[in-house]
């Protein structure tokens, strides 16, 4: 059959002309904020053991040389309750304070006396040196209006000599506590105790911003960092909540097992602390710098005579690794910086 031209036109021009079906596009995939390796803030990605063997190890600190006693690192090894130190170098860690009321945290005042957190006595404590060799300790607190306190667990020396420090319940059985919250307080030389905050499901790691007018505290419970800063007339304000470090670990793409437990400041402000994926770096506006993997990481301290060396403690081991940055000066100025013991 024959069909004509304009016939064909006219067929044509009625019939849509159907396009193409196009593919949606795949969506953006946001690549993940790597932060720098270890390299940026660590002279190396490898730790070195120091010791082994431990039952669990927790609180270091650095005792700086004074006079004829050279510098030395302490930490905790809690259930055999001993306090242990390490000289930085090559040799293996030697009993210091045994039996230590099972100390779970240490610090250090601007001339050279030691504080201990016991959660066995759960009680502040503090310890004179003597040519280097711990004598009695005082009873700095042990209770808050006639109870005990929880299970103190770590602390830090502010200049001006009070005591600040955290009071979780861990080791101590939930039918021995006697406070209804789990808090953090600050001991004046007075001897008078201070509520930092009781709104943290479980305090632990504890540390002063560089100029002291903060404090940073590490919720175990809550896997974050809060900072409380302190008002002009000493009091504190409401915590804020400084870096979750369970967000920025998946963000980031890092392990997110391990938990907020000590944290420490080093000479410019940043902040090193345990928690998922090992040891983080933050920057002081709680950026993630940097990233240390040490499994079980649950403490840490700067030290040494440059403050370079960085001791881990972590479940039976510590280990230390040298960094790039200085830690916090632990010196400031002041004098006499000792609180009173405890009525």
């Amino acid at each position: 059959m024959l069909v004509s031209l304009p016939l064909v036109l006219t067929l044509l021009a009625a019939s849509p002309v159907q396009p193409e079906t196009a593919k949606p596009a795949a969506a953006a995939q946001p690549a993940l904020p790597t932060p720098p390796g270890p390299g940026a803030f660590f002279e190396h990605a490898e730790t070195k053991v120091i010791g082994k063997g431990y039952a669990f190890t927790e609180g270091p600190c650095w005792v700086p040389a004074k006079g004829a006693s050279k510098g030395f690192f302490l930490f905790c090894d809690v259930p055999a309750s001993t306090v242990l130190r390490w000289n930085a170098g090559d040799d293996t860690p030697t009993p210091f304070r045994t039996p230590s009321g099972k100390a779970l945290g240490t610090a250090i005042d601007a001339v050279g006396n030691l504080y201990f957190a016991e959660c066995e006595g759960r009680q502040i404590t503090r310890v004179e040196l003597k040519e280097g060799q711990p004598q009695a300790p005082a009873v700095l607190a042990s209770k808050i209006d006639g109870k005990r306190l929880n299970a103190t667990n770590d602390l830090v020396v502010a200049s001006d000599g009070s005591v600040l420090f955290t009071d979780p319940s861990f080791f101590t059985a939930k039918k021995d506590l006697e406070l209804e919250k789990l808090a953090s307080h600050r001991i004046a030389r007075d001897g008078s105790i201070t509520l930092i905050t009781d709104t943290l499901r479980a305090p632990n790691g504890i540390a002063l911003s560089l100029d002291e007018k903060a404090v940073f505290i590490n919720d175990f419970g809550g896997g974050k960092i809060v900072r409380v800063d302190i008002n002009p007339d000493g009091s504190f304000a409401a915590p804020v909540t400084f870096a979750d470090l369970r967000a920025l670990a998946k963000a980031h793409g890092l392990p997110e097992r391990g938990n907020a437990d000590g944290l420490r400041l080093d000479a410019v402000g940043n902040i090193y602390t345990t928690g998922p994926g090992g040891i983080l770096v933050l920057s002081p506006k709680g950026e993630l710098l940097a990233n240390l993997p040490v499994p079980g990481a649950s403490n840490l301290a700067f030290g040494g005579e440059d403050g370079k060396t960085l001791i881990i403690t972590a479940g039976g081991s510590v280990l230390s690794i040298r960094t790039t940055h200085a830690g916090a000066p632990w010196q400031k100025a002041g004098t006499d910086p000792k609180p009173a013991a405890a009525p």
